[in-house]
């Protein structure tokens, strides 16, 4: 994704309480109305920093090391995720689109920190995006989107799109 759109490294910032949505569960709804182009991204949110590029963060429920699989580290380099609309898959992705892993992408960002004197290091409770898994695909207001993963045991999300 960074060849593609030229980036070098991490965007980061700060995430507002006023941009994300914790879903109860996997399924949730968000309006589009105050966005202009409005498009969906699957990414892994990691507990621990964001804000660049995002209008909305629909993060979902919280899920245990321990129940994500024996050999995790293998399973965040390899596993794979599906985003359909409305039931038809529209894009593929896999876990090493995220500089090879979710947790190298988090180790990036944290040795970029180290060198920005300025940036604090990241803290507890904070949230780190990793990176998208797929291609940015634009939404419009009627439609359901969702993920379904594979390689990994995680709950896939279900977000319908109102006005």
């Amino acid at each position: 994704m960074w060849r593609t759109f030229g980036v070098h490294e991490p965007i980061w910032a700060f995430v507002y309480d006023t941009t994300v949505l914790h879903l109860s569960g996997s399924r949730g709804a968000c309006p589009l109305g105050r966005f202009t182009e409005p498009r969906i991204e699957p990414e892994i949110v990691d507990t621990i920093a964001d804000w660049a590029l995002h209008g909305a963060l629909l993060i979902g429920e919280p899920q245990s090391v321990e129940r994500l699989g024996p050999d995790i580290l293998s399973r965040l380099e390899r596993f794979t995720v599906s985003l359909l609309c409305d039931g038809t898959v529209r894009d593929m992705g896999r876990s090493a689109n995220a500089l090879g892993s979710p947790l190298d992408a988090v180790a990036h960002l944290m040795a970029v920190l180290v060198k920005q004197p300025e940036a604090k290091a990241l803290q507890a409770g904070e949230l780190v995006t990793t990176g998208t898994l797929t291609l940015a695909r634009p939404i419009r207001a009627g439609e359901t989107w969702s993920t379904v993963l594979e390689g990994i045991a995680l709950p896939g999300m279900s977000v319908e799109f109102g006005h």
